[in-house]
């Protein structure tokens, strides 16, 4: 019982993350369950978005759900290297902006 549970948040999860479905991500969010949840090809919310070119979950789940940013899939793919392949730009930028944030600025 537990595991088909668990099942069916990975459907929820990866069909709202890959839709654009920030109701759904927000209330599965709400309900507990862990947006950082790999399917059985290692595809997290994080990576489902940036492969539908969804720049406003994938900013949603950066910012405001602090999802890890680099998770690897079944192929060792991440979602920058997603974005760069698939050319997403926007999603590019916004990932690699996360990934290695500027560094500070010296006053002397």
């Amino acid at each position: 019982m537990v595991t088909q549970e668990i099942d069916i948040c990975f459907l929820h999860l990866n069909r709202a993350a890959s839709k654009g479905d920030l109701m759904k991500l927000k209330s599965l969010q709400l309900a507990g369950v862990n947006l950082n949840q790999e399917d059985i090809c290692g595809r997290s919310a994080i990576l489902c978005t940036t492969e539908a070119c969804q720049k406003s979950i994938v900013e949603w789940l950066l910012l405001q759900s602090n999802v890890n940013s680099s998770p690897r899939n079944l192929y060792g793919v991440t979602p920058l290297e997603a974005a760069k392949l698939l050319n997403h730009p926007d999603i590019f930028n916004v990932l690699k902006g996360i990934e290695s944030p500027p560094s500070p600025t010296l006053n002397l």
